[in-house]
C-alpha cells in the first residue's frame, strides 16, 4: 500500500482533502491493526484523518477491518 499517496489525499485540510473509499479505508485500517504501517506514516495518517474528519464510507471500512480481526 502506498502510504505517501494516501497521506497526500487525506492531508489537504478540511476542504481540499479527498475521502477514502470504503475499500481503501478497510485496507488501511487493517494494515494499522496488523502493525504494518510505519510509525511516521501512521502518525501522519491519524493526524490528517483527525483534521479532515471521517466519512461514512471510511467508518464503514474501519469497522469491517475490525470485524475481520475479531473472533465471533
Amino acid at each position: 500500500m502506498d502510504y505517501a499517496s494516501l497521506i497526500k489525499e487525506v492531508g489537504r485540510g478540511t476542504r481540499g482533502a479527498r475521502d477514502l473509499t470504503r475499500e481503501q479505508a478497510e485496507r488501511l485500517f487493517g494494515a494499522m491493526l496488523d502493525g504494518q504501517v510505519p510509525d511516521m506514516e501512521l502518525g501522519a495518517l491519524l493526524i490528517a484523518m483527525r483534521i479532515k474528519g471521517e466519512s461514512s464510507d471510511e467508518v464503514a471500512g474501519f469497522l469491517a477491518a475490525m470485524q475481520a480481526r475479531t473472533a465471533t
